[in-house]
């Protein structure tokens, strides 16, 4: 059996020699990681230049920028389907853990369970900020040990384990064609029937067997990092989208969005609040100005 990991990122160096120290300690084969647009391309260079010497990591530029990763795992996918049995379709921000073979990832999706199995749909277990408002350069397992406890924290979102039966990688979460659902056999990591779409259930359940480990947005200064990354998904939506999805009742741009967004999965403290709100309102000035300065040039 062989297993590739693919994933997206975007201005991630930091993060990413324990990203792929986490996968080659479970077993991993190879990791293609694409790089969507990074502006810290450098000491990504620099930080996987070994990985890549070994064979383990494939570094990719992405050919169009912004773009949703479907796209990158699919041509991967598509390139590279005869050589791996399986490939885990995860984020930079998303750790397999894998209680049930010690993880093991070869032992766990060698078992007769997953016999006859295209699509294993693995769920999230939703990290919180661990109180944290500023970034600390220290392995995320270390600083982020908390879950969250909030009914709005997704656990229940899955991603997906694909098997090389499938024809085509064509979503997020799902992985797989609209017209195509009802064609591939769909289990969670406990071999338990599972419908198409977003959620699993029995996912509390299924932390005991394997799930996805989600460093969701971890610090507050990690948040707005992200923001001003801009968001894939929605074509590189900016944080003048993102204040112009919420009005006010004078239809006023606010970052009612933004703050909603983090006290989903955090505790909603009056110091990072405050802090939060301040600093995204300094971006959104600060973006304003830039697109009039651009604009008049």
């Amino acid at each position: 059996m062989k297993v590739a990991l693919l994933t997206q990122f975007r201005n991630a160096s930091q993060y990413l020699k324990e990203f792929v120290e986490h996968y080659k300690s479970l077993g991993i084969d190879k990791i293609f990681l694409g790089d969507n647009a990074s502006v810290d391309s450098s000491k990504v260079s620099e930080v996987l230049k070994d990985y890549i010497s070994s064979g383990l990591v494939q570094l990719d530029k992405i050919d169009k920028p912004l773009t949703s990763q479907r796209y990158y795992w699919n041509d991967i996918y598509q390139s590279h389907k005869t050589e791996y049995d399986w490939f885990l379709c995860f984020d930079d921000d998303e750790y397999m853990i894998i209680p049930e073979t010690n993880n093991d990832l070869k032992a766990f999706l060698s078992q007769e369970k997953f016999n006859n199995t295209d699509i294993i749909k693995i769920g999230w277990q939703v990290m919180d900020d661990n109180g944290k408002i500023h970034y600390e350069d220290k392995p995320l397992m270390e600083r982020f040990t908390h879950v969250c406890e909030l009914p709005t924290a997704s656990h229940e979102s899955s991603k997906s384990i694909v098997h090389n039966s499938v024809a085509k990688i064509n979503g997020l979460h799902d992985m797989t064609e609209p017209k195509n659902y009802s064609n591939y056999n769909r289990v969670n990591v406990n071999g338990e029937f599972q419908q198409k779409g977003l959620f699993i259930t029995h996912y509390y359940g299924c932390w005991f067997t394997a799930y996805i480990r989600h460093f969701r947005y971890k610090s507050v200064d990690e948040y707005l990092d992200k923001i001003s990354r801009g968001y894939t998904r929605d074509g590189g939506r900016t944080i003048i989208d993102w204040y112009n999805i919420k009005l006010d009742e004078y239809g006023n741009p606010t970052n009612r969005e933004l703050l909603n967004k983090y006290f989903k999965v955090n505790e909603d403290t009056e110091e990072k609040r405050s802090y939060l709100s301040t600093k995204l309102d300094e971006m959104y000035q600060e973006a304003i100005k830039n697109k009039v300065d651009k604009t008049s040039i």
